[in-house]
């Protein structure tokens, strides 16, 4: 890291330091396109949106019927079309 910037940082409070932190952090939210990702990092974020989506579904539907259309996509992978189909 730069020194300039570390002497600028270090006199900060906690708090400051806190909303520095979440500036950056959501700096590269905006960005996360360009993130460059390997494929099995790909999957693992797909596999996160499927789970989400089931949570989702879960609340919403009544979770017996989620999981009966979970277990069918375990079996054959016939939903969520999106997921590991790239």
């Amino acid at each position: 890291m730069n020194n300039l910037l570390y002497e600028q940082i270090l006199p900060l409070s906690i708090p400051e330091k806190l909303q520095l932190i979440e500036n950056i952090w959501d700096s590269i939210v905006a960005s996360a396109e360009k993130i460059p990702l390997t494929h099995a990092q790909k999957q693992e974020l797909d596999l996160e949106e499927a789970y989400q989506w089931y949570e989702v579904q879960a609340n919403q539907l009544g979770s017996e019927f989620i999981d009966s259309l979970l277990l069918r996509w375990m079996n054959n992978k016939v939903l969520f079309p999106k997921i590991y189909y790239h």
